[in-house]
């Protein structure tokens, strides 16, 4: 009778450490798919971050290269006018210069019938 105690006792023992090594292993399983599941959102998360600034500096870059172009256009414009406005200018110079040249012959004409 003893002995079939102390085997009992054992038994008893057994399942008991059995039963604690089965909740130990079920706590830890689920505490490993909270900090899978966790990391995982964690990374869903960082992506998106990163996709939200990629998008941010590409936008930022095409403000940028819109802006350059914009800034070219209007150097380009204004060089342009000073180009076309020193064009008009040189024609009225020579315009000038031909009346001047005109006049100085019809002065020449003049003084030479004059005399």
């Amino acid at each position: 009778a003893r002995a079939e105690n102390r085997e009992e006792s054992v038994k008893v023992q057994a399942e008991g450490r059995l039963r604690t090594a089965e909740q130990a292993l079920s706590d830890a399983t689920k505490s490993r798919d909270k900090l899978q599941t966790a990391l995982i959102q964690r990374i869903h998360f960082m992506e998106e971050q990163t996709d939200i600034k990629i998008r941010q500096a590409s936008t930022q870059a095409k403000a940028f290269e819109a802006d350059r172009r914009r800034e070219a256009l209007e150097t380009k414009r204004r060089v342009d006018a000073e180009k076309n406005r020193a064009d008009r200018l040189l024609n009225e110079k020579r315009q000038v210069e031909d009346m001047v040249q005109s006049l100085q012959l019809e002065l020449e004409k003049i003084k030479t019938q004059l005399k």
